[in-house]
C-alpha cells in the first residue's frame, strides 16, 4: 500500500508538475514516505534532519508509553546511533501511508508492546487509546489489588490480584479497555506483585502510617520541609508526578498501589 500511493505521487508529478520542479517534489516525496531509511541507524535524516535516533533521543521517552513496564533508552554519540525505542505507527503505514513519517504517529515503544502484541492490529482513536493524546490517570484509570484470601495481608503474592480499574472511566472506557487487552496488562502487571507486598510491608511495620510521617520519625528533623512528593521519591525510588511516568518502569503502578494503601495522601 506504501509503495502504491508513493506510484501514484510519482505518476501524478510526471503528468501535471513542469519539469523544473519535479526533481524537488522528487525528494519530498522520497521524503515524506521513506521510513525505511529514517529508522536505520547512520540515516542521512539523522546528520542533517530528523532520523528515527534523532527523534528518540529529543523525546526523552524512557520507559513504554504503552504498558510503562520496560526501559526503552535512546544511546547515541557524536559519531554513532547504538540503541533506540521502537517506534509503533499508531495508525498503520498500510492504510495511512502518509503519515508513516508524522511524529504524532511515531509511538515509542518496547519490542513486547509493539512486535509481539500490537503486530498488524490496526488502530484508530475511536478504537483504542492514543498515548499522546490521554493518560490513564486523567482518566480516572488506576492499578488496584485485591487480597484473595487472608494470607495476603502476610505479604503473601500468590494471594494477590492486581487489575486496572476502568470503573470511573466512562467516557473512553471502550478504548481503554481495548488497550488493556491487546496489551495484555493485567496479566503482565500480575507478574509483578512482589511490588505490592513491598509497598504492604512498609505501610505494616509503619503501623499504616503515611510516608511524610515515617520520613519524620525516621529522621527526626525539626526542620523538615520537604513534601510527599519529595519524600515518596526518596524512599520508592520512583516517580510521583504523572508527568514524569515515562521517564521510569512501574511509575504509575507503584504510585497507584501506594496510594491505595494509604502510604500517601
Amino acid at each position: 500500500m506504501l509503495c502504491k500511493v508513493k506510484e501514484d505521487y510519482q505518476k501524478f508529478i510526471v503528468k501535471y508538475v513542469n519539469l523544473k520542479f519535479k526533481i524537488e517534489i522528487q525528494k519530498l516525496i522520497d521524503f515524506l514516505f521513506d521510513y525505511d531509511d529514517f529508522s536505520k541507524k547512520g540515516s542521512i535524516y539523522s546528520e542533517k534532519n530528523w532520523g528515527a535516533y534523532r527523534l528518540a533521543a529529543a523525546l526523552k521517552v524512557r520507559s513504554c508509553l504503552y504498558c510503562n513496564r520496560n526501559y526503552i533508552v535512546t544511546v547515541r554519540t557524536d559519531s554513532e546511533d547504538i540503541v533506540r525505542p521502537e517506534f509503533d505507527h499508531f495508525f498503520p503505514q498500510c492504510t495511512d501511508p502518509i503519515l508513516a513519517l508524522s511524529f504524532y504517529n511515531l509511538i515509542p515503544s518496547c519490542h513486547i508492546c509493539n512486535s509481539n502484541l500490537k503486530g498488524r492490529t490496526k488502530f484508530s482513536l475511536q478504537s483504542y487509546f492514543h498515548p499522546y493524546l490521554q493518560d490513564f490517570s486523567s482518566n480516572n484509570v488506576y492499578f488496584k489489588y485485591r487480597p484473595l484470601s487472608p494470607e495476603a495481608f502476610q505479604t503473601t503474592s500468590e494471594q494477590l490480584e492486581v487489575i486496572l480499574d476502568t470503573r470511573k472511566a466512562p467516557r473512553l472506557s471502550r478504548q481503554i479497555n481495548r488497550n488493556i487487552k491487546l496489551f495484555q496488562l493485567n496479566n503482565i502487571y500480575n507478574n509483578h506483585l512482589d511490588i505490592v507486598t513491598g509497598l504492604l510491608h512498609i505501610q505494616r511495620i509503619a503501623n499504616k502510617k503515611r510516608l511524610i510521617d515515617i520520613y519524620k520519625n525516621v529522621f527526626h528533623s525539626k526542620y523538615y520541609k520537604n513534601g510527599e512528593k519529595e519524600i515518596y521519591e526518596l524512599i520508592i525510588r520512583n516517580y510521583y508526578s504523572k508527568e514524569e511516568y515515562c521517564q521510569k518502569p512501574m511509575a504509575k503502578f507503584e504510585k497507584d498501589i501506594a496510594m491505595e494503601i494509604g502510604l500517601i495522601q
